[in-house]
């Protein structure tokens, strides 16, 4: 399969954006000022930050459900002002945070909705207008929840069928927000997979705001990152390489590691073993003795060493004491 080409103009662009929101006062609170970002065709983008940064607000000013206090910003070349709605709905499609609860409507009379803005005024559904839906419901795998009640529905079987409607709607850029905050773990990859295949393949552009820094990270073309007082954006790798996206928690018990792209705890007392083995089992066994509080290190006192014959796999402590689980070795190093 040939991979879309993604080079060429930006589809979106921001120029000293301000967001904020109206006050009790009648005033602008302003949450970000001086946002510069770009997008081009093909791009999954991953909107990252904590808690109350500005994110939504930041997402929810783009797609014009938020007016911004300053600059500009503009998509396919054009500044969002010069859209009519109708227009609008056909370039970029959003979901919200919202769970959606609306009852007697049937879940593919909802993902139908998506091609409203391309249908006529009697919103008849043509051949395409049919295509588009069946793509959607298939491509996200919930052809099942079809001729089931919205009002039925789980907020993760919701979140799917709202994020299908987006899709059923066929726009070049689409803007999600929070898309995998319902969703069990194997859902979110899955969801993630997909949109990460209409980028390469369909040149889609995809903007996502997320806290799940695992999969942006190895998922993501380009990072959007708000910080308390700096706005960054770029390749995940370049903002790990600056040390940005460390600076998301200030936090001296939290680490940011550059291997597994992950976050951890770091070690909590000064208690340290040294681990004798190698390979996925060894990462595993230092995984589960610095979780409990323990430091790894080769000039410890306590040695453990990993044997493995005939297929099974046991834990020799200090020569002595043999245990057949990572469980029973984090519970005795608990104790200690």
């Amino acid at each position: 399969m040939k991979l879309a080409q993604s080079f060429g103009a930006n589809v979106f662009s921001s120029e000293n954006l301000s967001i904020g929101y109206k006050n009790k006062v009648g005033g602008f609170s302003i949450v970000k000022k001086n946002i510069n970002f770009s997008a081009r065709k093909g791009e999954l983008i991953a909107v990252l930050g904590s808690n109350g940064i500005g994110k939504s607000t930041f997402l929810r000013t783009i797609v014009g459900l938020q007016e911004k206090e300053g600059g500009s910003f503009s998509f396919l070349g054009k500044p969002f002002s010069s859209f009519v709605p109708k227009q609008f709905a056909q370039i970029l499609s959003f979901v919200s945070t919202e769970v959606v609860n609306v009852p007697n409507m049937l879940v593919n009379e909802l993902v139908e909705l998506g091609r409203f803005p391309h249908t006529n005024w009697l919103g008849k559904l043509t051949n395409q207008d049919v295509f588009y839906t069946d793509n959607a419901f298939n491509l996200l795998k919930i052809n099942g929840l079809k001729n089931r009640f919205l009002n039925e529905l789980s907020d993760g079987e919701k979140q799917r069928v709202m994020i299908a409607r987006t899709l059923a709607q066929n726009t070049p850029i689409i803007v999600l927000d929070e898309p995998t905050a319902h969703l069990d773990l194997s859902n979110k990859y899955l969801l993630i997979n997909s949109l990460k295949e209409l980028c390469m393949f369909q040149d889609k552009t995809i903007i996502f705001s997320t806290h799940d820094l695992n999969i942006a990270l190895k998922t993501a073309d380009k990072i959007w990152l708000f910080l308390p007082d700096s706005i960054h954006e770029g390749a995940p790798e370049d903002l790990i390489f600056d040390g940005f996206i460390d600076s998301i928690f200030q936090n001296a018990q939290i680490n940011f590691n550059t291997t597994s792209y992950d976050f951890e705890f770091k070690a909590f007392t000064d208690k340290k073993v040294k681990l004798v083995g190698e390979g996925n089992i060894a990462m595993l066994t230092a995984r589960a003795l610095e979780r409990i509080g323990f430091q790894i290190s080769n000039d410890a006192s306590k040695t453990i060493q990993i044997n493995s014959s005939d297929g099974k796999i046991s834990w020799l402590i200090d020569q002595n004491h043999l245990v057949y689980s990572i469980y029973e070795l984090t519970k005795i190093f608990k104790i200690q």
